[in-house]
């Protein structure tokens, strides 16, 4: 009798384990189906948390970028303020540019347009060099968007009525620009290149969609410097001396470059050595 006792309570007490560990091992198993399902294992949760740093550095870093250029003038040189009253047009430049005012829109104007669209005209230029021979950069406020035309050799940029966007346009092709990047004041900057035979320009059009007003910044990025059409011999000799000096402090030492100097054309990092401001300027635009 005991023996019958003994041995149903050694089966009792292997069904309840064997019950116990099956109970266990689903419950696991659930729990794994979840983990897998609905909740951040530790490896996803620490690529979450890697792409949240990643972004927020991101961020970080942008708006530093551009703190650091709208801060890049006033700690690097003394700047001067350039107002019209009239028009409310204000900018600031480094003090190593002389601003004088014109009256010729004629470079960013179709040619039909009223004489009336062009509201103001600057010439910018860098006090550092012979405004004799080197162009300067220039400042335009326009009215109605419409009569803009950035015109060069083989592309010209304007405002398209039907698209309501700012295309460039070649004999081949036309494509839409995308904003470049945006004034201290908030409005958007569009960039476009062009020019001719002679020489490019960066174009920096910033619109007022709401006034129906435009303003646009040409700063010089590569020249060619035609003394060889100087029929003075002293005056050619005056700015082959020049165009020389130039090429020395500038120049990159390299043969294929040479050939491209000889033709007269100036040394690219001449031009960006005095426009290193150049978006800085841009950017203070307010109008």
């Amino acid at each position: 009798m005991k023996k019958i006792l003994i041995l149903f309570a050694l089966s009792f007490i292997t069904i309840f384990i064997i019950y116990f560990s099956t109970s266990y091992q689903t419950k696991n198993l659930n729990n794994e189906h979840l983990d897998g399902k609905n909740k951040l294992t530790p490896s996803s949760s620490f690529n979450k948390k890697e792409s949240i740093t990643s972004t927020s550095s991101d961020i970080k870093e942008k708006i530093i970028k551009e703190l650091d250029l709208s801060l890049e003038i006033k700690n690097k040189t003394t700047l001067k303020t350039f107002n019209d009253d009239k028009y409310k047009v204000s900018f600031q430049y480094p003090e190593k540019f002389v601003i004088i005012p014109e009256n010729d829109c004629s470079r960013v104007l179709l040619e039909n347009s009223k004489e009336e669209n062009c509201l103001l005209s600057l010439s910018i230029y860098p006090l550092n060099v012979n405004k004799k021979y080197i162009p300067p950069a220039s400042f335009w406020l326009i009215k109605d968007l419409t009569s803009v035309n950035i015109y060069g050799q083989t592309v010209s940029v304007f405002y398209d009525k039907q698209s309501k966007s700012w295309v460039e346009v070649s004999s081949i092709d036309k494509k839409k620009l995308s904003i470049y990047s945006f004034t201290y004041q908030g409005k958007p900057i569009l960039k476009a290149q062009n020019g001719g035979s002679h020489g490019w320009a960066d174009f920096y059009i910033i619109p007022d969609y709401k006034k129906n007003i435009v303003a646009i910044f040409s700063f010089i990025q590569e020249y060619r410097l035609r003394c060889d059409l100087i029929e003075d011999e002293n005056e050619k000799r005056e700015c082959l001396n020049y165009l020389n000096s130039i090429i020395q402090q500038f120049g990159e030492k390299e043969k294929s470059k040479q050939s491209y100097y000889a033709e007269g054309w100036l040394p690219q990092e001449f031009f960006k050595n005095i426009y290193s401001e150049a978006e800085s300027i841009v950017k203070s635009l307010s109008f």
